[in-house]
């Protein structure tokens, strides 16, 4: 769907996966279950592919294996943070974060992982809650020093700080943007995309705006179903059974046995 909509990149977040698996955000997924969703997301789409390693599932050798993995797979960049394992939604309250210098050796350990593999590294910075704003910017530069390609600092929240790490750190830059009172950053800049670019974020990414948007159709529906025993007055509002079996290629596979012709993406 997020390819049908003409939108370049498609971003996997780890909250995402977490709760799609019925759990929350808090470390609980390992990496074989991540790898078995991103193999499904890449099996059916072309776009290039973002994924939320969060701290590595696990220590050094974990870290190491996840970085091979995911360049074998041919995933276009993921990302790991600076978390106490097991890590938590970067927007509750009561993270921990390993030291700066911690990081930057997990870092070099990944970058040395990837070899000549063209998949991107993130270091994600989770400090600013923990920290605070100096801190997190020093750690934000050690981690680009230390070899990652794109930078994540998650908490960013006035304009002067959004140049500082925007335009003032050399390299890419990675921002996620949540609606209303999560987002940590004031309506204004949230919602300007075309500003968050001039000052330096090449990739914005919305990691929950379709899954709550699902929540609350799905919620609709059951009251419904719940209240009325019938759906019927919410049917304007359903996709059609015919854009359903589109989305997911029905018929190309129908046909597959027929004139020998694969089902392709």
């Amino acid at each position: 769907m997020i390819q049908d909509a003409g939108f370049e990149a498609i971003y996997l977040g780890g909250g995402a996966m977490a709760r799609a698996a019925g759990y929350p955000d808090v470390g609980l997924l390992q990496l074989a279950e991540v790898v078995d969703r991103v193999e499904k997301v890449l099996d059916v789409t072309t776009l290039p592919l973002i994924v939320d390693a969060d701290t590595g599932f696990g220590g050094l050798a974990n870290l190491q294996r996840t970085v091979r993995v995911f360049a074998r797979l041919g995933v276009a960049a993921f990302h790991i943070e600076d978390q106490v394992f097991p890590k938590r939604c970067g927007l509750l309250a009561g993270k921990e974060v390993i030291s700066a210098d911690e990081m930057c050796q997990k870092i070099r350990i990944a970058r040395d992982a990837l070899g000549e593999s063209d998949t991107l590294l993130v270091a994600r910075c989770d400090a600013m809650l923990v920290e605070g704003y100096a801190s997190t910017l020093t750690r934000a530069q050690a981690y680009c020093a230390a070899g990652a390609d794109m930078l994540f600092v998650e908490g960013l929240s006035t304009m002067e700080q959004l140049q500082a790490v925007g335009m003032g750190i050399p390299g890419l830059k990675m921002l996620d943007l949540y609606p209303g009172a999560e987002s940590p950053l004031p309506r204004e800049l949230a919602s300007q995309p075309q500003l968050l670019a001039q000052l330096g974020f090449s990739l914005l990414v919305f990691p929950s705006d379709l899954q709550r948007a699902a929540i609350t159709a799905m919620h609709s529906v059951l009251q419904a179903l719940r209240q009325d025993g019938s759906t019927h007055a919410l049917q304007e509002t359903f996709v059609t059974m015919a854009d359903r079996d589109r989305i997911v290629r029905t018929q190309e596979f129908l046909d597959l046995g027929r004139d020998g012709r694969p089902a392709t993406n």
